[in-house]
């Protein structure tokens, strides 16, 4: 049951993180967008996606948020 709770809130941190992209892209310039080789509309296309789409061309970099393990009174090997 643990292991089904970890995967969802792995799942909805993806998925937040994704949704954070989007609105990132929706708010560059055409200067910003050029440098990371889109143009505005494909940046407009990538921002209306909602968030629970997580197809494969994008997020696949998108990084989980990770807590630190233990409680940071002892390092954690």
């Amino acid at each position: 049951m643990f292991t089904r709770l970890r995967a969802l809130r792995t799942h909805l941190a993806l998925m937040a993180a994704c949704a954070r992209g989007r609105q990132a892209l929706a708010g560059m310039d055409a200067r910003m967008l050029s440098d990371i080789g889109l143009s505005r509309a494909e940046a407009l296309e990538e921002a209306r996606r909602p968030f629970w789409d997580l197809a494969e061309r994008s997020c696949e970099t998108a990084q989980t948020p990770r807590r630190p393990r233990g409680l940071g009174l002892f390092p954690v090997l």
